[in-house]
């Protein structure tokens, strides 16, 4: 819980002073392990360090306020390390994998286009994203695959029945 307020704490230092040394914080009744370590925190620190980590340090999963705290914060550092000009490690997320889950989407809405260019889109980004540790999105990728997949199927399954439907003479064009 002292981990969350220090966060809390370094979140407001980010939001009013936007400072981009190292933010010492004070905590008269945490152990010096954690003192420690949150006081060599720094902008770039602030960006790399995740929800698993601090779970982890605290022993229990964070709820939905700090979950929210924790972004903003992270947010805030990283448009303080921009506006310092420091460098710091942003994940990328391939773009096909994002084309993949949008067309995947729309795949249901059109015929069979968009459902076909998910399918192929999802699997090269899933090709790509294993054989690159950087790029991330492999979730995305996959929905988009398995989602045009889906949607390849009802559009088989919907000409099917219209076959069916004009070789029994119900429907007439």
């Amino acid at each position: 819980m002292k981990l969350i307020t220090q966060l809390l704490t370094l979140s407001l230092i980010f939001c009013f002073s936007l400072s981009t040394q190292a933010v010492p914080v004070s905590t008269s009744s945490a152990p010096v392990q954690e003192e420690a370590y949150m006081n060599d925190m720094s902008l770039n620190d602030l960006t790399q360090i995740s929800r698993e980590d601090i779970e982890a340090q605290l022993g229990r999963k964070l709820t939905i306020g700090e979950r929210v705290s924790l972004a903003v914060m992270k947010r805030k550092a990283k448009k303080a390390a921009k506006k310092a000009g420091r460098d710091f490690e942003e994940t990328k997320t391939d773009g096909l994998a994002i084309a993949a889950l949008v067309l995947g989407i729309l795949g249901f809405f059109t015929f069979l286009v968009c459902s076909i260019l998910a399918v192929i889109f999802g699997s090269i980004a899933k090709r790509r994203i294993e054989e690159n540790p950087e790029l991330k999105g492999y979730g995305m990728a996959q929905a988009g695959y398995v989602l045009g997949i889906i949607a390849l199927a009802l559009a088989a399954l919907g000409l099917i029945i219209i076959l069916l439907l004009l070789a029994t003479g119900v429907l007439i064009f």
